[in-house]
């Protein structure tokens, strides 16, 4: 899996592999939404000191959000 963002086009993932073909959309989606959660999270957790847009926060748990004294934000 390849992401691009750029402020243009906005984000662009690219899916690429020999076997691809064998696993279904469902879980090649499942894949990206998982792998850009983790982006968000990572992005969210180096930059604590920044106000970051809401999604960023939603990434985390209740739990984790009330031990870091962050709002819960939903969009």
């Amino acid at each position: 899996m390849e992401l691009s963002w750029s402020t243009k086009d906005g984000l662009d993932i690219l899916f690429k592999g020999k076997n691809l073909k064998d696993i279904s959309s469902y879980h090649v989606e499942f894949l990206g939404i998982f792998v850009i959660n983790h982006i968000l999270r990572y992005i969210t957790l180096q930059n604590e000191d920044e106000d970051l847009p809401d999604i960023c926060y939603i990434m985390f748990s209740r739990l984790f959000t009330k031990k870091k004294n962050w709002d819960h934000r939903r969009a």
